[in-house]
């Protein structure tokens, strides 16, 4: 075989999987529409954890990839959901009823029902997500994440 052709047989399969990488990152971009989850609140406590469910998941925010839970927060009629990755180096966030904060695992940080910072290292509120309230349902928008707030 001819050195023209062996280097031809390369361009041709270096094209073709660049082409192959093109086509799949224009399919990955193509907006799936919007992710929701309906949680019921009858019965929850003023803060409560809920799973996503895997098929949202994957589609529900770029920046954190798979988030696992929604934290869920009701002041009074409001109710907040916040994803439960710190906004420090994005480790886990759970709520301590001891002290009515938000918990990083492992800075220490810590955020009040609203979603503030309050204490460690933490350089802005949780992320949050857009609610919306019908009857005894909270349906929560996993499409677009809202960064949280500097305060």
């Amino acid at each position: 075989m001819s050195n023209r052709r062996m280097v031809f047989r390369w361009i041709l399969a270096a094209l073709l999987v660049g082409l192959a990488c093109i086509i799949g990152i224009s399919v990955l971009a193509v907006p799936l529409g919007p992710a929701q989850i309906a949680i019921d609140t009858s019965g929850l406590p003023d803060v409560s954890a809920h799973p996503i469910p895997p098929g949202i998941a994957l589609r529900a925010t770029i920046q954190w990839q798979k988030p696992t839970m929604v934290l869920l927060a009701r002041d009074g009629d409001t109710w907040r959901a916040f994803s439960n990755r710190s906004t420090h180096l994005g480790e886990p966030v759970i709520w301590r009823a001891d002290d009515n904060r938000f918990y990083d695992t492992v800075s220490s940080a810590m955020w009040d029902k609203a979603g503030r910072p309050v204490a460690g290292p933490a350089p802005r509120g949780l992320d949050w997500y857009p609610v919306t309230v019908a009857g005894d349902y909270v349906i929560v928008d996993l499409s677009q994440p809202k960064p949280g707030g500097r305060y």
